[in-house]
């Protein structure tokens, strides 16, 4: 009975042997897979520093652009009042030739007549001496 007993256990302690070996490998199986899944995990870490960083540029630059256009939109105003300013003096000064231009015109004409009858009055003068 002893021998019996003594291959039942053997018999079992195979088994446990057989299973021990097979959860050994599993257990290497599974390291195996945890390794690569720190890999994976440390890859996608990187990937996902990687794209913060170009984030962070691009943010960067989006920002120096909307500096860049709000100081040539400040540009662009001061030049449209200024545009604005130099039509207004210059139509002032189209304002002012035209009246004195009218002004002289005037004067002309009141000159004109001027002569006009003092040419007469000349002429009428010469008439009564002759």
């Amino acid at each position: 009975q002893w021998e019996a007993r003594c291959s039942d256990l053997d018999s079992s302690l195979k088994l446990k042997d057989d299973e021990n070996a097979i959860l050994v490998e599993n257990n290497k199986r599974t390291e195996e897979s945890n390794d690569a899944q720190v890999l994976r995990l440390a890859d996608l870490e990187n990937q996902r520093s990687s794209q913060a960083a170009e984030i962070q540029r691009l943010n960067e630059q989006v920002n120096e652009r909307d500096e860049t256009i709000l100081s040539y939109t400040e540009q662009v105003k001061e030049l449209a009042d200024e545009l604005v300013e130099t039509r207004d003096q210059s139509e002032q000064v189209v304002q002012q030739w035209q009246e004195r231009t009218d002004q002289l015109e005037t004067n002309i004409t009141e000159l004109e007549e001027t002569m006009a009858e003092q040419q007469n009055s000349a002429t009428e003068a010469i008439f009564q001496w002759e």
